[in-house]
């Protein structure tokens, strides 16, 4: 008995370090796997991988209008994670996340066209 309780209060304590240890990790920003997408009048919802902690503020929207370089064409356009998500829920489908056409600096002038620069995936991580 006196070592199961050894053993439990030892991965118990194990456990709480390592959490915070994913707290405390720094998260490089890169362009997000997309698990699928959609377009509307309300603009364009990506279906991303999440732990169960993902918001909207853990992404960027980088567009090509921005960039100097930039003279014609067909703009195109990145979903940027910028934040980790580090929980752990089982979340096989994902969450969506919508962007305004405005978010997205989408506009009749520049006839709403662009390309998405994001990879897309069908397969659970």
């Amino acid at each position: 008995m006196k070592k199961a309780m050894f053993y439990f209060l030892t991965s118990s304590l194990l456990s709480l370090s390592s959490a915070g240890a994913f707290a405390d990790q720094e998260f490089k920003s890169s362009l997000e796997v997309l698990k699928g997408y959609s377009w509307s009048e309300a603009g364009l919802t990506v279906h991303v991988y999440s732990g169960g902690c993902t918001e909207k503020e853990d992404f960027e929207v980088v567009s090509s209008f921005s960039l100097p370089e930039y003279q014609q064409g067909t703009p195109t356009i990145e979903i940027r994670r910028i934040e980790g998500d580090f929980c752990r829920a089982w979340l096989p489908y994902g969450t969506t996340i919508t962007f305004s056409l405005e978010e997205l600096g989408l506009n009749e002038e520049n006839g709403y066209k662009f390309r998405l620069a994001n990879p897309l995936s069908i397969t659970q991580r």
